[in-house]
């Protein structure tokens, strides 16, 4: 790598890279945070070297074009001009504004059972700029009859690794993208949650968001987004992931639609 480039990248990002293998640098230097101004989500994208730019559909669900930022971990913001969604399969291509260099080859091989995997990413509440390593081991498969095959992983996901590339031990070529995490919840529950996010009666209250605007907030409401604060934190060491050859297919059936 060259050492004017180096010198270039956040300070955390060096560090990174300096203690990492060399299958490492590519994926560390791919992986995007994917912001959306709109929702206040967050989650993982990473590039391939067709230039595109992938995530999880619902990281960037409700969420125009013009409102998504892929920041990469060497400190540049790339804007979105298209995006093409497959809400079945939970993917999104994002074409960023301008060309960007490098990225990720799609392995597409078949995954053995005990295989180590492992993802980079932008969990939880931290924005980098260098994106995390979660390591962990192929425990199973699982079939869904809408979306198919998913890959179930023993390892740490959690929320805002979603979109994030899967990676086989001591590869940098992509062999899935992480979804979700598996943190049991009921529909009662889940009808409840809900139920106590749109209640907008009762005592009220006022707060300012991270863009520093004024809102307003029932009492149930701010007990819904502790609950649901809660629930992303805790700890479950199951996640789940679409092979590599899901995402092979929807790239080939949007390539009219992308141009590529």
């Amino acid at each position: 790598m060259d050492q004017n480039s180096i010198k270039e990248m956040p300070i955390s990002t060096q560090m990174v890279l300096n203690n990492s293998s060399s299958c490492d640098e590519q994926p560390i230097k791919h992986v995007f945070l994917i912001l959306c101004s709109k929702t206040g989500s967050k989650g993982t994208g990473f590039l391939l070297e067709s230039g595109l730019i992938i995530t999880n559909e619902h990281v960037i669900r409700g969420c125009l074009d013009a409102e998504m930022l892929a920041i990469s971990s060497t400190g540049l913001n790339y804007r979105i001009k298209k995006s093409i969604v497959d809400v079945s399969q939970d993917l999104a291509i994002l074409v960023p504004q301008v060309k960007i260099e490098g990225g990720l080859k799609i392995n597409t091989s078949a995954l053995m059972v005990r295989q180590e995997v492992h993802t980079w990413g932008y969990p939880l509440f931290y924005n980098g700029p260098a994106p995390l390593l979660s390591v962990g081991y192929l425990s199973g498969f699982r079939w869904d009859p809408h979306c198919g095959k998913r890959l179930i992983v023993n390892g740490a996901f959690n929320q805002g690794n979603s979109g994030g590339p899967l990676f086989k031990a001591d590869t940098d070529e992509v062999v899935g993208v992480v979804v979700a995490k598996w943190a049991p919840f009921t529909n009662f529950q889940t009808t409840a949650l809900e139920a106590l996010k749109n209640n907008k009666s009762g005592f009220q209250y006022e707060a300012t968001d991270n863009q520093g605007n004024k809102i307003s907030f029932a009492e149930s409401q701010l007990v819904a987004d502790l609950l649901y604060q809660h629930r992303a934190l805790v700890q479950v060491m199951i996640g789940e992931a679409i092979p590599a050859e899901v995402l092979d297919i929807f790239l080939k059936k949007s390539s009219s639609e992308i141009g590529v």
